[in-house]
């Protein structure tokens, strides 16, 4: 397996209807197989993902497979206490958007992944109480 991906943004992607939805923005330019995953996903939708939240030296690795439309697997490294704040809201939501290019370049908001997330674990590994 290759590196883990680097996140290089985080904030909030707000839908359409002004619902916030916890965003990372990946530093996917050695990964095209994952930079198309956001036109996939608006084409042919969200598919069997799978994801695993895994603690190391750093932080948290999230791991992300997918089984259909596509196959594909990466890892993405979250930093603490870096990432903190984008990940007690993804922990709170259960869902997390990856992103591959920042707002400012595509319009509103940037083509993205959507992806459910153990909140209870992702909590756990964050070290805060249930509920917080």
């Amino acid at each position: 397996m290759s590196e883990p991906i680097a996140v290089v943004g985080m904030g909030i992607t707000m839908s359409e209807d002004g619902e916030p939805f916890p965003t990372i923005v990946l530093d996917a330019q050695l990964r095209p197989d994952v930079t198309d995953l956001a036109r996939v996903h608006m084409i042919d939708g969200i598919g069997d993902i799978q994801t695993f939240l895994e603690p190391n030296e750093a932080g948290v690795v999230l791991r992300v497979r997918l089984s259909s439309p596509v196959v594909a697997q990466f890892d993405v490294q979250l930093l603490l206490p870096d990432h903190v704040p984008v990940l007690i809201d993804a922990a709170t939501a259960g869902q997390l958007l990856l992103a591959t290019t920042t707002p400012s370049e595509t319009g509103e908001n940037p083509p993205w992944l959507a992806i459910d997330l153990d909140g209870a674990r992702l909590r756990s590994l964050l070290e805060l109480p249930d509920g917080e």
